[in-house]
């Protein structure tokens, strides 16, 4: 291979790397509270952290279910302060007024600039009677 070969080579492997193609990654679920009474409305409160090679990451969606697994999920809401890095954290808001008690879940994923959506995490909420 000429010189001038491996300068052109060497030249686009910056580029390259920055072009990821993979969906953003998200982990370590927190919220609180945990717990919710039946008829009275209730916001949780929560966080993930992220990694996204392509820095483009710009909407969180919900997904809640009920204990009969009826499931409704959120518009895409836009995640402020995009361009926060590779690596980060994401706030998330779920408000709902629990109907029946019992064991709801709820799931939350990030989304892309390009409409990659990121893996789901689950969480338990435990709603009782007044």
């Amino acid at each position: 291979m000429s010189l001038s070969r491996v300068g052109i080579l060497l030249a686009l492997l910056p580029l390259a790397s920055g072009c990821a193609d993979d969906p953003p990654s998200i982990r370590n679920l927190q919220y609180s509270p945990n717990a919710a009474i039946v008829g009275m409305p209730s916001t949780i409160n929560g966080m993930v952290d992220y990694t996204d090679q392509d820095n483009d990451i710009s909407q969180s969606q919900i997904e809640l279910l009920t204990p009969e697994n009826v499931s409704t999920v959120s518009s895409p809401t836009p995640i402020m302060n995009v361009g926060m890095g590779v690596v980060g954290m994401v706030n998330y808001t779920l408000m709902f007024t629990p109907d029946e008690p019992g064991n709801w879940h709820f799931n939350v994923w990030i989304i892309d600039l390009q409409g990659r959506a990121s893996n789901k995490l689950n969480g338990l909420l435990r709603v009782s009677n007044p």
